[in-house]
């Protein structure tokens, strides 16, 4: 039971945390305009 839900939670979990990095790259990179572009952006991007 316990288990169980600990997978139910992990599974929960790891897509939304995934889906929030993703969604705030995308939201960076759609607010900063392009001639803004910094190695430090570029080294957390990869």
């Amino acid at each position: 039971m316990l288990i169980h839900s600990l997978r139910a939670a992990i599974i929960g979990v790891v897509p939304l945390d995934t889906y929030y990095v993703r969604l705030k790259i995308t939201g960076r990179r759609l607010n900063e305009p392009p001639r803004r572009r910094t190695p430090q952006m570029a080294q957390s991007l990869s």
